[in-house]
């Protein structure tokens, strides 16, 4: 039957191909650019910089030192303690993958990465400030409108829902991790830098493949006989850095248009769903994903109507 699916996909994937060539290739254009102007540059240093200390086993130490503050909120080992520094700083989907690694590896226990994996893949700190703030809502909406929101609000939209997320799976999901294994570099015939190379070349390349299918996806949008509006939010849900500028489009009060465009922010849309996938090789692990995510939009839902209510 998975056969069946598959075979089902890919001639739906050709008929569109042949059918709509020019929008199809178009989304691949931009697809392609935004790989090499956004991706990679935002990406690149943190995968290289993540594969290095992963293979000389620098995480330990990094984890041992956030490890005192991180136990007290998240009951987390020491190698989960630098999982929530990935997940909150490098963004989409470095989180996932560091916990596929480290699942993988032994490193962490499967609980503790199903735990990990609620709150801990997360946009990063310079794409919501340097896109989302300073492109999408300053530059569209005069000072972020004339709501009663900040950049610290912003800001805290994004991230708290994710810290609530974490505090309070530690109790739904009773974990408290008692098992601490040494830590694991990778097994590999390569040389160390050989593999840090390779494995930082091969992870980019996947992102940037699921970055140019969802940019031709979104292409095909267009065609679709839906609303402005319509479109503009399918197009969010499934990748937010062209969906997130088009919601400042739409004919909207712009406290609407903040809060869709965070809300698609924190749920990372379908493209990042895949590119953390494909980071997974458990992919039961990824069941929490979606779980942890609909409790941050929940959470955040709550905190803006409270905050915009003052």
């Amino acid at each position: 039957m998975k056969k069946l699916y598959l075979l089902i996909f890919c001639a739906l994937c050709i008929t569109l191909t042949l059918a709509f060539p020019v929008e199809i290739s178009a989304g691949i254009k931009k697809g392609i650019i935004l790989s090499l102007y956004s991706v990679i540059p935002s990406l690149l240093p943190f995968i290289l910089i993540n594969n290095y200390m992963y293979e000389k086993g620098l995480c330990y130490y990094i984890g041992k030192l956030l490890y005192p503050l991180l136990n007290f909120f998240f009951k987390v080992t020491i190698n989960g303690a630098y999982i929530i520094l990935v997940g909150f700083l490098s963004g989409y989907p470095l989180g996932a993958k560091v916990i596929g690694e480290m699942v993988s590896s032994g490193n962490i226990s499967k609980a503790e990465g199903k735990y990990l994996i609620t709150f801990c893949n997360n946009t990063s700190i310079s794409f919501l400030i340097n896109y989302i703030i300073c492109t999408c809502l300053k530059s569209s909406l005069p000072v972020l409108g004339d709501t009663k929101l900040t950049t610290l609000h912003i800001v805290l939209f994004v991230f708290l829902p994710s810290i609530i997320t974490g505090i309070l799976n530690k109790l739904i999901l009773n974990f408290r991790e008692t098992h601490y294994p040494a830590f694991q570099t990778s097994i590999n015939t390569l040389t160390k830098n050989e593999n840090i190379i390779k494995k930082t070349y091969f992870s980019l390349m996947t992102l940037c493949t699921y970055v140019i299918f969802f940019s031709a996806l979104t292409q095909l949008i267009n065609i679709i006989p839906l609303t402005f509006f319509q479109k503009n939010i399918a197009i969010s849900f499934l990748e937010i850095t062209n969906g997130c500028f088009l919601i400042t489009k739409c004919q909207l009060e712009d406290v609407y248009k903040i809060y869709f465009m965070l809300l698609c922010v924190i749920l990372g849309g379908i493209s990042i769903f895949m590119q953390s996938l494909s980071q997974i090789k458990d992919k039961s692990i990824m069941l929490y994903y979606v779980l942890g995510k609909i409790e941050c939009c929940l959470f955040f839902t709550i905190l803006y109507l409270i905050i915009y209510s003052l």
